[in-house]
């Protein structure tokens, strides 16, 4: 059963073991594929494989394969000097060898090892080992042969550690357990179970490969079998996955409704007001938004309602500040509460005759637990499959992908999110029919391109200098971790790298958004549409040792743009007073000739306010993670803006009082040499606090499923 190493030439040998070892990694990729990329689609309809997602695929096969083969090279040249007898077998258990004891090695070099790591790591051990008595004893290799298949191995590998985070994830502060099994004696027994399923199934595999093909050659042909097997299996699931159902019909037109005048709602993810060349920022990041603000009211002093997507969605799509809908943080809802049962925007246009569609980047806050699909006869809010999942390092194409690091730019393929170009791809096609109807149409849609990790693509990223190459999503969010913790200081180097990757993707952003805009008019509908366009909050850069966004109420997080293009207005102005979140709802409800809802705390923005100081409020919510990182964010803030002066409360004690037009980056606390306005101010936002009412009763928003997306996009650690 065996071919004695004299009946074979050198090349030969070595061609053999280069073909083993390179087979068995790609083994390995194709069952890894299927667990970390394909899985997802076929147990949700709300993921899609993106082009970078294939691109990305067919990378690492061929890095696992040139991984494989300069492993299986190595063995041959081994095998060759200190071993008399050289088979197929012989070359696929050292294969598989090397392969287990580099799948073990890298589990437990994860951060947080987990017991099932500690099982799938004794597996890849024990796989080895077999492997090697394999190489030594004709016996051992009859016996035990059918656990050394390279397919077979890679499901022994990865079954520990995958069904444990996949399908029973550890019980958590972010996680109630609702998945069965509950127990923690039901998980291990669950695990045991697949473990010895996967045994006895190779088993009979090898059984009727014995009967079906022959064992002499060096070269196999079952082997050949079970991985067009395996590609079969992907393609399969590839067609279950894009078997989607037909976006449901959008509503027939109304005599009454066909008057009214559309809207386009456009919400850009982590935007800050002072890095946009329109707000007088000295890079040209945004030229298009400069050429839209000729026909729009460009408001200078607009307020965020809080620092987090969920808060401030929730107000835009209300009327009211998250203290009263409670759409943020709670204590019961570490990664936040979904909207109460009140009206939406959606809703309030759609039981007036508009079509409503929304496409949205931000798949985790802006998800239907959260209530924002509420009113939209179309939501789009699908996740792409990620290729490089920050949450799940025990993978080995994490570390092949490190490898790889070293001759492409495989950064290309951290994408968390769909980018604005694969937005527009999606937006475009639904803006033709709405726009081909009769009745209005509001449609939102939400970018996200410049929340981290920001993948601008060329010449884009490029666009500004600065940028460090080297700076990988991974060492970005090592590096914000450790700021966050006060560990150090971000360095100048690293914050101007930073920037560059921001400026250019908010450049990027600004591209799309000049594309969708001329969409309109290639339509015809942008004369007749109400255009609003602005973000939900900031990001921090360093500032007093703190990183992106959720923490803490100062201009860099709160600051956003907002910018508002009335129907059959070409009026460009800049407009100096004070606007909120909650004043979106109001406006668009009175543009399009609606009455407003009970418990609007905003207002109409086209109405003055008779020379009297507008008062707007934003907050800072605990957030459970950060908290984990630095107990210096166990509090909550709480800010009121009036005229340009700002007071900023904290549940720590902390009293904060800016002069905005004189300290715009809030440098110089004034407080102490205030005290007149400071006090006044205080009890303004005291009595606020107090008299606001608590929110409505709201679903939990918490289930496994969306905890793996606020993980995905680093809510979640």
């Amino acid at each position: 059963m065996s071919l004695p190493e004299q009946s074979a030439s050198t090349p030969r040998l070595l061609l053999a073991g280069t073909f083993h070892g390179a087979l068995a990694w790609c083994a390995y990729a194709i069952i890894e594929t299927f667990a970390s990329g394909l899985w997802p689609l076929l147990t949700g309809r709300d993921s899609v494989l993106m082009p970078w997602f294939w691109q990305g695929t067919a990378v690492l096969f061929a890095a696992f394969a040139g991984v494989g083969a300069i492993i299986g090279l190595a063995a041959s040249l081994i095998l060759k000097l200190f071993h008399g007898r050289i088979s197929r077998t012989t070359f696929s258990s050292a294969a598989v060898g090397f392969l287990s004891l580099a799948f073990s090695v890298n589990l437990l070099l994860q951060p947080e090892l987990q017991r099932s790591d500690l099982l799938g790591a004794a597996i890849g051990f024990l796989l080895a080992v077999n492997s090697g008595i394999m190489i030594w004893s004709p016996s051992w290799e009859r016996r035990f042969g059918f656990l050394g298949g390279p397919f077979t191995a890679s499901l022994l590998l990865l079954v520990a550690p995958w069904l444990r985070r996949t399908l029973f994830p550890p019980d958590t502060p972010w996680n109630e357990g609702t998945f069965l099994p509950s127990s923690a004696a039901a998980k291990w027994a669950a695990l045991l179970v697949a473990i010895c399923l996967i045994a006895l199934a190779a088993n009979l595999g090898a059984r009727i490969s014995k009967r079906i093909g022959s064992q002499q050659g060096l070269f196999p042909r079952p082997q050949f079998m079970m991985t067009f097997l395996g590609l079969a299996l992907m393609g399969a699931a590839l067609g279950v996955a894009f078997n989607r159902d037909a976006p449901p019909a959008l509503p027939q037109s109304s005599a009454a409704a066909a008057a009214r005048p559309n809207v386009l709602f456009v919400s850009l993810d982590t935007v800050r007001a002072d890095h946009m060349s329109v707000y007088g920022y000295e890079r040209a990041t945004t030229p298009n938004l400069q050429t839209f603000a000729q026909d729009a009211s460009v408001y200078d002093h607009a307020i965020s309602v809080a620092d987090m997507t969920l808060a401030s969605h929730a107000s835009m799509f209300t009327g009211q500040y998250p203290r009263r809908h409670g759409a943020h943080y709670q204590p019961s809802q570490p990664l936040g509460q979904a909207m109460p049962n009140v009206p939406t925007l959606a809703e309030l246009l759609s039981a007036n005759g508009y079509a409503s569609a929304g496409v949205v980047a931000n798949y985790a806050y802006l998800h239907p637990l959260f209530g924002f699909q509420r009113g939209f006869q179309r939501y789009d809010y699908r996740a792409p499959v990620q290729l490089f999942d920050p949450n799940d390092t025990f993978y080995l194409r994490n570390a092949v992908r490190r490898a790889a690091d070293l001759l492409l730019p495989m950064e290309q393929f951290d994408r968390l999110c769909r980018s604005a170009g694969e937005i527009n791809s999606e937006v475009f096609p639904m803006l033709q029919e709405l726009a081909q109807q009769k009745n209005p149409f509001f449609l939102f849609v939400n970018y996200m391109d410049t929340h981290a990790p920001r993948m601008p693509p060329a010449p884009f990223k490029d666009r500004f200098p600065g940028r460090d190459p080297r700076m990988t999503s991974q060492s970005y969010y090592a590096t914000v971790k450790d700021v966050m913790r006060q560990k150090r200081h971000l360095s100048l180097h690293e914050r101007e790298s930073m920037l560059a990757l921001y400026d250019g993707s908010m450049a990027y952003l600004d591209d799309q958004v000049g594309q969708l805009i001329l969409q309109l008019k290639k339509l015809g509908v942008y004369e007749n549409t109400l255009i609003v366009i602005t973000s939900d909050h900031g990001e921090a850069f360093g500032e007093r040792d703190l990183m992106e966004h959720s923490v803490s109420v100062y201009q860099d997080q709160i600051s956003v743009p907002l910018m508002i293009k009335f129907p059959q207005s070409h009026e460009g102005r800049r407009v100096e007073e004070t606007v909120s979140h909650v004043d979106l709802l109001p406006t668009i409800l009175s543009v399009a000739g609606l009455p407003l809802p009970q418990g609007i705390q905003g207002i109409d923005v086209r109405q003055p306010t008779a020379g009297r100081s507008r008062t707007v409020m934003s907050e800072s919510f605990r957030n459970a993670m950060f908290v984990d990182w630095n107990k210096r964010f166990n509090r909550t803030e709480s800010a009121i803006i009036s005229g340009t002066m700002k007071l900023i409360l904290s549940t720590t004690g902390k009293r904060e009082l800016y002069d905005l037009a004189l300290d715009p980056d809030e440098r110089t606390n004034l407080e102490a040499t205030t005290k007149g306005v400071a006090t006044d101010l205080s009890q303004q936002l005291t009595a606020w606090i107090k008299a606001v009412a608590p929110p409505a009763q709201a679903q939990a928003a918490s289930g496994r499923g969306n905890i793996q997306r606020l993980k995905s996009l680093g809510y979640v650690q």
